[in-house]
């Protein structure tokens, strides 16, 4: 008989959802607030909600009896087949236009990831986020709750276990 051999593998840049917002406001010379007249402001907002990164779980295998460390394999058999926490940034700039005879000066600021909300860039495959003093991890990486002189395993205090913190920019610029 016919057997059925068809079975579902992911890859490892595979994001299942990835959702986007944007809002702009650029009002013309009849919107005023407060009396003020808002003619040459820009305004504009976007947010991004995206699924976390692919990686392979590990379970546990034993306790160490003798430093009393859990010790994580990873299952080999499902690579990829979890998914980390979500992404999620906001990014915002707002702009005045001056217009000064025949040249424009602009003043702008802009910031990224204005919620400061960090999203896991390096993914521990213990808990499926980025790590935090105090989470399990595979026996690979160095744990500090159970040091050991012989461990030669990275540590996981990377600061690139996070994508990029909030970032504020100013700007000028003159267009004659």
């Amino acid at each position: 008989g016919f057997v059925n051999t068809t079975e579902e593998h992911f890859l490892a840049w595979d994001r299942p959802f990835d959702l986007k917002l944007l809002a702009l406001f650029t009002p013309d010379s009849s919107v005023y607030l407060g009396g003020f007249p808002l003619k040459g402001f820009r305004l504009s907002v976007s947010s991004t909600w995206k699924s976390g990164l692919r990686y392979t779980p590990f379970t546990l295998a034993r306790v160490n009896d003798f430093t009393g460390r859990p010790e994580y394999e990873r299952l080999d058999d499902r690579p990829f087949d979890e998914v980390g926490t979500y992404w999620f940034w906001t990014d915002a700039s707002l702009s005045r236009d001056f217009f000064l005879g025949p040249a424009t000066l602009s003043l702008s600021i802009a910031v990224t990831n204005l919620t400061n909300y960090r999203s896991a860039a390096i993914v521990n495959g213990v808990t499926g986020d980025a790590y935090e003093f105090g989470d399990p991890l595979p026996l690979e990486v160095r744990d500090p709750l159970f040091p050991d002189p012989q461990n030669n395993g990275i540590p996981p205090f990377n600061p690139a276990r996070f994508t990029t913190p909030r970032q504020v920019m100013f700007g000028v610029q003159l267009q004659f």
